[in-house]
Order: C-alpha cells, then structure tokens, then sequence
C-alpha cells in the first residue's frame, strides 16, 4: 500500500513524524477506513494480527514521545476482538472518563 510506504518515510521528520504514525495506526486498525463495528457484512478487509502487533509498535513509538496514547491503545484493544481485550480497553476508556470530569 503506498500510502503506508509514504507515511513510513515522513515518521521519520521533526514536523509530520507524529501525524504520520497516528495516520499509520488508523490504516492497521482500519483497513478499510469504515465506521468500525457499523456495517452489517463483511466489507472484504480485515484487521490482522499483523496489522495490531503493528500499529502496537506505532503505539509504544508515540508514547516514548510524550503524548497520551490511551485512546489509540483503546482502539487497538478493541481491534483484537477477545474479551479480555475488550475489558482492558472498557477500563482504560472509564479511566479517561474520570480523570477528565
């Protein structure tokens, strides 16, 4: 896919690094850029265990630069379909909650 190969090479810049890895992230997530868990079929793409390890690796990336991750390890949570998957990212979501009221 070339818009990975794109946004592979501008992780890399001082500027874009951080856009082009959440941008990443979304692709691996969301390999069909549709409203996740909306569609009644199946659209033909599929979120692979490949694509979760990853997006996680994108994850641990942006992390090591400050930013909060929380949301996009949420996601990819979600992502794994298993349901202590989808506990941990209940509990890390009701944590956001709280510390944002």
């Amino acid at each position: 896919m070339q818009a990975l190969k794109d946004l592979n090479t501008s992780r890399y810049d001082n500027v874009f690094g951080n856009l082009a890895r959440v941008q990443m992230i979304n692709i691996y997530l969301n390999p069909a850029n549709e409203m996740i868990f909306s569609s009644q079929g199946e659209t033909g793409y599929a979120t692979t265990e490949e694509n979760i390890n990853m997006a996680k690796e994108l994850i641990n990336d942006l992390r090591k630069t400050n930013l909060d991750t929380s949301i996009l390890e949420a996601q990819a949570l979600i992502a794994m379909r298993e349901k202590s998957s989808l506990e941990q990212a209940k509990k890390l979501l009701q944590t956001m909650l709280k510390n944002n009221e």
